[in-house]
């Protein structure tokens, strides 16, 4: 029996989504998938979508020997008569099911905003050639409801490039002011602080490498955050990835399968 591919509706999914940090992205999980779930992302400091879809596995946790780890087998798993714990179907397949979600929603967004792109591109073709072949009036016609409809679509596109971008811009501001909070105490004095947009720019370039102006986009998945001092740093997809205490485990006494 052949079991049919499962549909993802990403229209449950906010089109803000990888800008929610802690609670507001824990608020949406619990409302997708459950209590349960969101336990076991907050107890590994997974705050975020992005964080979320780094993680191989987040069940992964649950095969370590640990007894702060307890609570969380015994209200994910089933406890075996030898003592081992196996992972309830329902949580695997709700942690599939949210990882699925997450990740076409982001394809969506960059697919969306690439065809922004081509729209841009096409509309400035169509005017162009308006202009230079203003030989036929259902020509001319012909291109300018072809041009309304491009711009129309340039205008939802662009839409959703910005929030995209905006998203990414949140998220590297909100890590940098949480490293801050983290380290001034040991690093910097106490009022240590510093101010995007006035100490350093968040900037997304689209294709002609480091811009030295400030601009906002998308594609390539590159981040330029220049200090106001003038040095500048490049940060690539995947650079920066938070984990969660997965690193080397004890020899097991318990075995979870997951």
């Amino acid at each position: 029996m052949m079991l049919k591919k499962s549909f993802a509706n990403t229209s449950r999914v906010p089109d803000d989504i990888f800008s929610y940090q802690n609670e507001q992205f824990y608020d949406f999980i619990k409302k997708l998938i459950g209590d349960k779930q969101v336990n076991l992302l907050a107890f590994q400091e997974i705050s975020n979508a992005d964080i979320y879809l780094h993680c191989c596995n987040v069940l992964n946790i649950l095969k370590l020997d640990s007894s702060a780890l307890i609570p969380y087998k015994e209200s994910l798993c089933l406890k075996l008569d030898d003592n081992n714990y196996t992972v309830l179907p329902g949580i695997k397949s709700s942690f599939s099911y949210l990882t699925e979600l997450l990740t076409k929603k982001k394809d969506e967004m960059i697919r969306t905003a690439r065809q922004g792109r081509s729209c841009q591109t096409l509309s400035t073709c169509s005017a162009t050639n308006i202009h230079d072949t203003n030989n036929s009036t259902t020509a001319s016609n012909s291109f300018s409801a072809c041009s309304d409809s491009i711009c129309s679509q340039s205008r939802i596109a662009s839409m959703d490039v910005s929030t995209f971008s905006d998203s990414h811009t949140k998220r590297i501001v909100f890590m940098i002011n949480e490293w801050i909070e983290k380290n001034k105490k040991k690093e910097f004095n106490a009022d240590f602080v510093l101010v995007q947009g006035i100490d350093y720019n968040a900037d997304f370039v689209l294709v002609q490498g480091i811009d030295y102006n400030v601009t906002v986009s998308v594609n390539p998945d590159k981040a330029f955050i220049r200090c106001a001092c003038g040095v500048k740093a490049t940060l690539k997809c995947s650079t920066i990835i938070v984990t969660s205490r997965q690193k080397n485990p004890s020899p097991l006494k318990e075995n979870v399968q997951v």
